[in-house]
């Protein structure tokens, strides 16, 4: 065994390093000894004034493994597979110490050694590879006590990132910078000043990771009378970015973002009656895309006595994205009435404007309401009814209006919908893994399908049966560019009455109903879309109640929806039930099942989802914690079966300074007669000291 020795490194300056990592068996061997046998180094803690003095060290060897497994393929076909696994060993150090006085000048100083090995198993054969990383940790505290503090810092971190089911890479991240404060009574309020630039690289199978990012951030604060505040902030960051597929080509990206905020919060008048809150915020991002945003939202809340207050609220947004120009601005008045202790009262006036490229859009209205509460022997029982008036006049000057960057999460069995109704064509989409875009556009048809349900449109994940890259996969983030039809130069009038009722029993019992009616009425003009006026009705009641001393816990809501229209109707029941146990200790074991059946009424792609799970939490010896977890969702209503079953298991042991864990998960998901399965577990080992 070669010792730890010291060499001099000109791109990375001084620096520790094992010179061969005790490679194999016997590093893990020399590490089990000492994390079993290495006894604790107390910290010692001082104040009193010297040269340089050590107060504490801390530090901690660690033991990762990794196995991460994936399948594809289709019933009565071949499927492809690959298995990845990654061992990792890694000791470091953190000591603090400090500089004449800790009030003058604090330190913490720590640095680490990572060895890493990696196995990749697949269809094209079998690939090994090994690595060693160091890490650096420096932060100096200046004057912490004063009220013109700094600190300088320097970290050099090598964190392992999942990037997919069957890869994983350690990075190399660097950050350096520094952070300063003005306090009072320097000045008559506080700044505070963060300056930073940060690098983050690494290689995966298949991704590659290089950006930098620098950033300055500054904030100024300040106290007003009477529990009121401002607050001044800027922040400016420049981002390069040469991340990527491997296999695919990597377009270097270059983006400077800044935003700034003028925010207050100021209370008026003598009995403080007036609370003003005003906000400014600006914004620009000069690439992917080109933004623009200036926003204003000041709102004014008037306590005229104990049982009447009224507000007055505006919001005014002018924004650029791609060079497509808007502009909204709404606003409203209103007031609230607490008649008695039971019967409350409220009313509002608003209205808005907002234009785009090819459409304009303005409106005008009124609302009122009124609630009731009586409380009763056994419970208390809710009214509220409440009506509204609206004039809209839309001016088309296009046939369709743009929709950039909308996001869309993909992780589990429903489908995606996108926010505008009446979509015309879907022009890319883009896939985002953490945080990282890596497919800058996926084919229709191949890696997405597009279905549409009345005025809707949804878009569902296609999973390859050919042994072809899956590119999509749960946790993804699907970026969306479309255009949806603006429907033409129309002025149209809404009437709605709303309905609620809420019945409170003996605790834990709940009855609730609401009917809602919407009527539009064309005014002038000709649609190019059908107006759509409805009736929603929702009714239905829950139990959540405890037995034997909280021991067992019920809980079941079972609701009925029913919405009548000329686009999309559609039937839904949902029934949401769970079961809880209460075992020995901390112990519980928890049942659940969902239930949603949704008929659409003029679409064959419905929804019949069914949602099963159980959990047990609980603490089987001292010190130690265990989470099984089994879920199971369905949905059987469209054309094909989606089906994803998850298994998860978490343990967490500590005894003293030694922490263990075990991690593992398995998502097997079905979509037709395509299959994919992913296993993944981790283990980890650490004595700190």
């Amino acid at each position: 065994m070669e010792p730890f020795w010291l060499e001099y490194n000109g791109r990375r300056g001084m620096r520790l390093i094992l010179l061969r990592w005790w490679r194999g068996s016997g590093f893990v061997c020399a590490s089990l000894c000492v994390i079993l046998s290495t006894p604790g180094i107390e910290a010692q803690e001082a104040d009193e004034p010297a040269a340089f003095r050590l107060t504490g060290v801390d530090g901690a060897i660690s033991l990762r493994h990794s196995q991460d497994e994936a399948k594809q393929g289709t019933d009565g076909f071949g499927s492809s597979r690959s298995l990845l696994k990654t061992n990792e060993e890694e000791i470091s150090f953190l000591t603090h110490s400090y500089v004449y006085h800790p009030n003058l000048l604090s330190i913490d100083f720590g640095a680490g050694l990572l060895y890493t090995q990696k196995t990749l198993e697949s269809s094209a054969g079998t690939s090994e590879s090994e690595g060693e990383l160091d890490s650096l940790t420096a932060r100096l505290r200046f004057l912490e006590k004063k009220p013109y503090p700094f600190t300088l810092y320097y970290t050099r971190v090598n964190p392992s990132t999942k990037v997919s089911d069957t890869e994983r890479y350690v990075s190399e991240n660097i950050k350096y910078g520094v952070n300063a404060s003005l306090l009072e009574p320097v000045l008559p309020f506080s700044v505070d000043m963060d300056a930073s630039r940060e690098t983050s690289q690494g290689e995966g199978v298949t991704q590659i990771v290089n950006q930098t990012t620098d950033q300055v951030f500054l904030r100024a604060y300040s106290s007003l009378a009477n529990d009121g505040h401002v607050q001044l902030t800027y922040e400016n960051r420049q981002q390069l970015s040469e991340s990527g597929l491997r296999d695919y080509p990597i377009d270097r990206t270059d983006r400077t973002s800044e935003s700034s905020s003028l925010s207050s919060d100021a209370k008026y008048g003598e009995r403080k009656q007036f609370n003003l809150i005003n906000l400014f915020s600006y914004y620009t991002q000069d690439n992917l895309p080109q933004q623009r945003e200036f926003r204003w939202t000041p709102s004014l809340t008037w306590r005229h006595t104990e049982k009447t207050q009224s507000f007055y609220r505006f919001d005014y947004t002018d924004s650029e994205t791609n060079a497509i120009k808007s502009n909204q601005r709404s606003g409203g008045v209103g007031v609230h009435v607490s008649l008695t202790d039971r019967v409350a009262v409220n009313g509002e006036l608003h209205a808005a404007d907002s234009e785009t490229l090819g459409l304009q859009s303005q409106s005008q209205g009124a609302s009122t309401g009124v609630s009731y509460i009586q409380p009763l022997t056994f419970g208390q029982l809710q009214l509220g009814f409440g009506t509204g008036y609206d004039q809209t006049r839309n001016e088309a000057s296009a046939n369709a209006v743009r929709q950039q960057n909308e996001r869309l999460r993909y992780d589990g069995v429903a489908r995606l919908q996108l926010v505008h109704p009446f979509v015309l064509d879907i022009i890319n989409v883009a896939v985002e893994r953490n945080g990282v875009i890596v497919f800058s556009s996926v084919t229709e048809g191949v890696d997405y399908a597009r279905t549409d349900d009345g005025a809707l449109t949804f878009i569902n994940v296609v999973i390859k049966n050919d042994g072809s890259e899956q590119k999509i996969n749960l946790g993804d983030t699907l970026i969306v560019d479309y255009n949806y039809k603006t429907g033409g130069t129309v002025a149209f009038s809404t009437v709605n009455y709303n309905y609620s009722a809420q019945l409170s029993m003996f605790k834990y019992y709940t009855l609730y109903a609401n009917y809602n009616d919407t009527e539009q009425t064309l005014d002038e003009g000709y649609s190019s879309v059908p107006l759509n006026s409805m009736q929603y009705t929702r009714m239905g009641g829950r139990v959540d109640h405890p037995f034997l001393d909280d021991k067992y816990r019920l809980g079941l809501e079972m609701m009925y929806e029913k919405q009548e229209e000329e686009i999309s109707p559609y039937i839904r029941r949902t029934t949401d039930s769970f079961f809880q146990i209460g075992l020995t200790g901390d112990s519980n074991l928890r049942f659940t099942v969902r239930r949603i059946q949704q008929d659409n009424l003029l679409s064959n792609q419905d929804v019949d989802i069914l949602s099963r799970g159980v959990t047990l939490t609980t603490q089987p010896w001292q010190r130690a914690f265990l989470r099984l977890e089994h879920s199971t969702d369905e949905d059987t209503g469209g054309i094909l079966v989606h089906r994803i079953q998850r298994n998860l298991v978490q343990l967490q042991w500590k005894v003293r300074q030694l922490n263990m864990s075990l991690d593992g998960a398995s998502v097997d998901e079905r979509l037709g007669s395509a299959t994919r399965q992913t296993n993944s577990i981790s283990a980890s080992l650490v004595r700190t000291f």
